[in-house]
């Protein structure tokens, strides 16, 4: 990888007038062939070339009688090709007006511009593309976020002990995307990539999307002498990508913070309690992250009738789809003891209500499905965070973080009583969000050696042929304790860090164990010699 970034910022005022500019950068050439690769974790790799399969054949070609022959493939002269080149640009510039000593105007721009370029070329050791004489696919994409935001700012201390700071606001911003893509084959050596170069077009296609989101905001706080703590927050705020009937929703919070420390009574636990506060807060929040354009009613192009090009219906309308909105309560406790021990508690409960989902409909109508807001879900559990210093002095320092989380999550509500069925997972009330639904493995038949998996949805009757078996809610993706660990070491003026997460509990699809099976497969028409 090869990068250049870099970044300027620029500030003055005249008088009551403030203004300034921010500027940032950056050009990336990156070769990602192996950190792109589907090889990148071994045991991948496992599932197409087993051990007792040859790399190279005797003369020291590779062996491509294998199913796929990772090492061939990620060859870093003559295997796939993937290069990606990206440039980003950031463009902030500002402007102030101080109405009086403690209202100040401001009026802030953005411009967020990321162009990629990406090419794709599948060499002759990759046996997908090898018959049509290698393939290559070249990507360009460009993502623009166009903003402004104006804000009133209201900033005062009243008798030395009454800190009060206000904000008003509105934002605007636009997101525009665009793509290009094109595939060809048959090239007629493996060094030249281009597209112009293969002798067989593929595919070529382009499209572009955007979505417009507008705020009105308020944000108040208030301390009395560092001690009680109190804010408020309202925002109303409207999204293209929702309904017509429902583009715009109100989101507010409350929350408080009470520093026991600061109180006379305290005085005496200087030495080895030097903060200790309580807080707790409520507020709501809203989801808008559901494709640009999943309430509207959509026609796809690129058909062909009677010889005439044509458009076919490809997504119902629903002028009803609307915020999904997040309400959630916390309850914490923050402690600094003996100057070297930070302690984190919190507990809190999340419900997400008019849940979003690409709910099924029988295909008379002519789709498969179509997005609504069907259901709630609940998350609860206890968060903490212990940091602590193991050791000071004047030129090291040694400090450990460790985090966890206790999370349960389940449905609470659909828009029916019946269960939304997939493939491999299952949304029910009372389970959790990512609940595997499947053919529960029993295990192997001691006088066959065949597998075997349970009937029905209940019960232990067993089967031999997985056609029979029924489907089981066998478990959840969702951990049931995660965290992580970190230290970070300074000597002067270096320092290091290290980080671990980990998760227990939850439950892990193998869905490249059908892979396996085929080259299990395969290896038993092998003759092995009589021991």
């Amino acid at each position: 990888m090869k990068r250049y970034s870099g970044r300027l910022s620029l500030d003055g005022n005249q008088g009551r007038l403030g203004y300034g500019l921010s500027v940032s950068g950056a050009l990336s050439d990156i070769d990602n062939s192996m950190t792109e690769s589907q090889y990148i974790n071994p045991i991948v790799a496992v599932y197409d070339l087993r051990p007792f399969e040859q790399i190279r054949n005797a003369d020291g070609s590779y062996n491509l009688d294998a199913y796929y022959n990772p090492v061939a493939i990620n060859d870093k002269n003559n295997g796939d090709k993937r290069n990606q080149k990206q440039t980003t640009l950031v463009v902030n510039p500002y402007v102030t007006y101080k109405l009086t000593d403690n209202l100040t105007w401001k009026t802030n721009a953005g411009l967020s511009l990321i162009d990629l370029n990406e090419f794709f070329y599948s060499s002759k050791y990759n046996p997908q593309y090898s018959d049509s004489g290698m393939m290559g696919e070249k990507n360009l994409e460009r993502a623009t976020t166009y903003s402004i935001t104006n804000t009133l700012n209201f900033v005062n201390t009243f008798n030395e002990v009454h800190n009060v700071n206000v904000l008003l606001g509105q934002e605007a911003q636009k997101v525009a995307f665009n793509q290009v893509y094109a595939a060809a084959s048959g090239y007629p050596s493996d060094a030249v990539f281009e597209l112009d170069n293969a002798s067989t077009p593929v595919s070529a296609g382009s499209m572009k999307k955007a979505s417009t989101l507008s705020s009105f905001f308020m944000n108040a706080e208030y301390n009395y002498n560092n001690k009680y703590y109190g804010s408020a927050s309202l925002r109303y705020d409207g999204s293209s990508r929702f309904g017509a009937n429902n583009k715009w929703a109100p989101f507010w919070s409350l929350g408080a913070k009470y520093r026991i420390s600061e109180e006379d009574f305290m005085e005496n636990t200087k030495d080895w309690l030097s903060d200790l506060t309580i807080r707790g807060s409520y507020g709501t929040v809203g989801n808008q992250d559901i494709g640009y354009y999943a309430a509207m009613g959509l026609y796809s192009y690129g058909y062909s009738y009677n010889s005439k090009p044509g458009a076919v219906p490809s997504q119902i309308a629903n002028p009803d789809l609307k915020w999904e909105t997040v309400a959630k309560a916390d309850i914490g406790l923050n402690a600094v003891l003996f100057n070297r021990f930070t302690v984190e508690l919190d507990y809190y409960n999340q419900r997400t209500k008019d849940m979003i989902f690409d709910v099924p409909l029988s295909f008379t109508t002519g789709f498969s499905s179509v997005m609504k807001n069907v259901g709630e879900m609940e998350n609860q559990g206890f968060e903490f965070l212990v940091n602590t210093n193991v050791m000071k002095t004047n030129d090291f320092r040694w400090d450990v973080n460790l985090t966890g989380t206790l999370n349960r999550n389940k449905i609470v509500k659909l828009a029916t009583d019946k269960p939304i069925e997939n493939t491999t997972t299952i949304r029910k009330v009372g389970e959790a969000y990512n609940t595997f639904y499947m053919a529960e493995y029993a295990g192997v038949d001691p006088e066959t050696g065949s597998p075997l998996w349970y009937k029905g949805k209940e019960g232990k009757e067993t089967t031999s042929n997985i056609n029979e078996a029924g489907q089981r809610i066998v478990g959840s993706a969702d951990p049931k304790f995660y965290g992580g660990v970190g230290m970070n070491f300074k000597y002067k003026n270096f320092d290091l860090s290290l980080d671990a997460s980990y998760t227990l509990g939850n439950k892990v699809y193998n869905s490249g164990f059908s892979y396996d099976m085929q080259v299990a497969a395969r290896t038993q028409r092998l003759t092995l010699p009589d021991s």
